[in-house]
């Protein structure tokens, strides 16, 4: 003889709603330029606004210079997408690529990969490519050409807990 009261299999109902709930984990996002965002500056405040976005694919070359990563609390990833060969972030010697870090912290380590730095150029300053404060930076699959500055070269990186 089976007995199943009505409150046993709610019981269970509950239990399983709840155990569903509590594996429930923030999914990662990954978004592009310019498919959802026209400029990477635009990718990259939607990043710092939104800790579920871990990486912003970029499938054209960019001629942005002075954009900022500041409180990025997640890891970020930029990832170059073309087919076979590396993006390219061209600065036309306009100004440096990234200022990372300075007015808040971030905390998630910044990830480049498949892309080409190129014309960073900094004529008083530090880091012609990057200059990075409080920060953890990773270079992967990624070339860097013809930055320059007054000091720190191409890439300019200080602050505690700071590591390439």
């Amino acid at each position: 003889m089976r007995i199943h009261s009505r409150s046993t299999q709610h019981a269970w109902a509950c239990c399983a709603l709840l155990s569903g709930m509590l594996t429930t984990r923030a999914v990662a996002t990954t978004i592009n330029v310019p498919t959802d965002y026209s400029t990477l500056q635009g990718a990259i405040n939607a990043a710092v606004s939104d800790p579920a976005i871990d990486r912003i694919q970029i499938s054209f070359d960019v001629a942005e210079h002075d954009m900022t990563i500041d409180g990025v609390t997640q890891n970020l990833t930029f990832e170059g997408l073309q087919s076979g060969q590396n993006i390219l972030f061209d600065a036309g010697q306009l100004g440096r690529h990234f200022v990372v870090g300075g007015q808040l912290v971030n905390t998630g380590t910044i990830t480049f990969q498949h892309i080409d730095f190129r014309g960073g150029q900094m004529d008083s300053g530090l880091g012609g490519c990057i200059q990075a404060t409080s920060a953890d930076l990773a270079f992967e699959s990624c070339g860097l050409y013809e930055n320059s500055a007054v000091a720190g070269g191409c890439i300019s990186i200080s602050g505690q807990g700071s590591s390439l």
